[in-house]
């Protein structure tokens, strides 16, 4: 059974993944949106809902997979 992935994903989220992606922490991308760290988290939390994720790195590969980091969608 394959979980259901939304790929609507607002510009935060799309932010938030990018950094994710990048390796970098909560608490820079945070500072790079100048956002509080504890909103970022919540945002992430929500994130790896949407796409059927674990964590930061499974919501990375999820993400790969779907074309939503540069590539081909």
């Amino acid at each position: 059974m394959t979980a259901t992935v939304d790929l609507t994903l607002t510009e935060r989220e799309q932010l938030i993944l990018a950094g994710l992606a990048a390796g970098k922490p909560y608490h820079e991308i945070a500072h790079e949106l100048r956002r509080n760290h504890d909103v970022i988290r919540r945002d992430a939390v929500r994130l790896f809902r949407k796409l059927g994720a674990r964590n930061a790195v499974n919501a990375v590969h999820i993400a790969h997979q779907h074309g939503l980091l540069g590539g081909t969608q």
